[in-house]
């Protein structure tokens, strides 16, 4: 059981994400197999009530935003030194990379809107 504030998480989905009282992201996992629960804090940068919006050099071959290179973050080029995670949600492409840098992100590509977010990961 984790205890954020106010709220008490019993159950969740394999990966959710709560806001807590004071304004912080979490992202809350559970592995079933292990029975293991674990919460990252998220880095969220806020635009106007959104995540950043942000530009992202990719390769692309028959299908766009294939596989992000590097993007700006803070008015700074990272580089993607490696892929750890790529999966899709409806209408949206998702990334956890590591940058040259060895900081965590998540870049989602919104096809709908053809945006690009991300959230620094930190752990």
């Amino acid at each position: 059981m984790i205890l954020l504030q106010r709220i008490t998480f019993v159950n969740f989905t394999t990966s959710s994400r709560v806001v807590t009282e004071n304004g912080k992201l979490l992202e809350l996992y559970y592995n079933e197999p292990d029975d293991q629960r674990s919460v990252v804090e998220l880095n969220l940068i806020v635009c106007q009530g959104r995540n950043m919006e942000i530009k992202v050099k990719c390769y692309s071959s028959y299908v766009y935003a294939e596989e992000p290179r590097s993007f700006v973050w803070q008015e700074k080029e990272l580089g993607i030194k490696s892929i750890e995670k790529a999966w899709q949600e409806p209408g949206k492409r998702l990334f956890k990379v590591i940058t040259e840098g060895s900081k965590l992100f998540e870049l989602c590509y919104n096809e709908t809107s053809d945006q690009w977010s991300a959230v620094e990961l930190v752990s």
